[in-house]
């Protein structure tokens, strides 16, 4: 087998980075919120079989070695601002006891407020074996380090570098030279036309004169431990995953246009508007970053007009501006939000979309057996959240709302809306779901 380990330049002092302006807005969202799970990205798992805690921990330092993100500060005094700096490797990390490895002491693990400035944006968790044999392994991470994409990237880079410490086939990595993959972090890349200032230029106009707000804006601060989640659920077998995407390759779209257009639609029925601001998240990973750890996504504003159009028509609306979007991503947060007339620390959107091709969290760990345990936020960064996941047999949409502003038949209404405006309707039952603790990977109460 062969580890991932790309080459890297000498580094044997800390290095400072600038952040990226997804990766400035979660440090100052962490200055407001220091303690919001929903600003931490948590991999836990239950393990059975002859699990080796030693060699777990070896594993877990080549991969902090490997990625430089994950043993990164972020201090607050950079030249210009905040920066990363990025730390030469230190050994093993410091591993955290969970005990039992109860529902109880994994929230607490999960809840645990990160220092930004004096510790790295990963820790750590491991129980003491339970009474069925199983050992807790739990892994929190800031976001500011970690994406979608990277947790899997993360997850599949320790069970080689595991296997490595383990098997008798392994293959051992060279040690650690004091060398280092620091690159400088991603920006988004320049549209295709090459001219920023086009891109602002089409920004202003796109969101001039922006429709009012979904919702009230909140009174007082929010709190540090951010908004408290109202979660609901809707699941659909093949039959809808197979309709989605032949809706989607039938109008030359993807079906992430057609969640997003049913969703838009659902917003604009359940609130009485008929023009809408999402935030969807696009990747800024360039070529040759698919296996590298770090929050590499940022949230672009997609503005929907409803009034006078079918779904033929929406769909196609939603289609045209999403590729417009991803061809102006380069302009920075700061550019936007005066495009929208809001301030920096402000979105200019309310509710967001997240949609991805559905990878079940995996821990192959060499000679064990790993079944995730899913944990939710129970805060919510977004009053109206709704996230998508698309298996090959079933669609799963969770939506997950600020428990303070947005009404619950509200919340209702709009998942009942997104359930009726899929291709293909089916029976369906949206359910409060509980987010105080750890649930099941099929998000029931575990």
């Amino acid at each position: 087998m062969t580890l991932r380990d790309p080459a890297a330049p000498a580094a044997d002092q800390p290095m400072l980075r600038p952040l990226t302006d997804a990766q400035l807005g979660l440090w100052l969202a962490h200055q407001i919120r220091p303690a919001d799970t929903d600003l931490h990205v948590l991999r836990a798992f239950r393990i059975s079989g002859p699990l080796d805690h030693a060699a777990l921990a070896r594993a877990l330092a080549r991969v902090t070695y490997r990625h430089p993100a994950l043993r990164s500060l972020h201090p607050g005094d950079g030249p210009d601002g905040p920066v990363r700096r990025v730390q030469p490797p230190s050994g093993t990390p410091c591993w955290h006891d969970l005990g039992t490895g109860s529902d109880r002491e994994l929230a607490a693990f999960h809840r645990r407020p990160f220092d930004l400035e004096t510790e790295p944006p990963v820790r750590a968790g491991i129980s003491r074996p339970g009474h069925d044999g199983t050992t807790l392994a739990a892994f929190c991470f800031h976001h500011i380090a970690m994406d979608g994409v990277s947790a899997v990237v993360f997850c599949r880079d320790l069970a080689d570098a595991y296997r490595a410490e383990t098997s008798p086939d392994g293959v051992t990595p060279a040690p650690a030279t004091g060398r280092d993959r620091a690159p400088a972090p991603a920006q988004a890349p320049a549209s295709r036309d090459g001219d920023d200032a086009r891109s602002a230029a089409y920004w202003a106009d796109r969101l001039a004169a922006p429709p009012p707000p979904l919702l009230p804006a909140p009174a007082g601060r929010v709190p540090a431990t951010g908004r408290p989640a109202r979660v609901r659920e809707l699941r659909r077998g093949a039959a809808a995953v197979r309709a989605l995407r032949q809706t989607a390759r039938a109008a030359g779209a993807t079906p992430h246009m057609v969640l997003t257009a049913a969703y838009a639609a659902a917003l604009g029925e359940a609130f009485g508007r008929d023009d809408v601001i999402l935030g969807t998240p696009v990747s800024l990973r360039a070529s040759g970053e698919a296996d590298l750890v770090d929050c590499l996504v940022t949230l672009l504003p997609l503005r929907v007009q409803l009034a006078g159009r079918d779904r033929t028509a929406l769909l196609r609306q939603v289609r045209e501006r999403s590729l417009e979007a991803q061809r102006h991503r380069a302009v920075p947060a700061a550019a936007l939000a005066r495009a929208a007339g809001t301030a920096v620390l402000e979105s200019p959107y309310q509710a967001v979309i997240d949609v991805r091709h559905e990878q079940p969290p995996a821990l192959p760990l060499w000679g064990c057996v790993s079944e995730a345990v899913h944990v939710e936020p129970g805060s919510v960064q977004y009053p109206l959240d709704l996230e998508a996941r698309i298996g090959d047999g079933s669609l799963r949409l969770v939506l997950r709302t600020d428990a303070a502003t947005v009404p619950a038949p509200q919340a209702d209404a709009v998942l009942a809306a997104v359930g009726r405006l899929l291709p293909h309707p089916v029976p369906w039952r949206a359910a409060p779901l509980d987010s105080s603790g750890p649930t099941s990977p099929k998000g029931v109460p575990a």
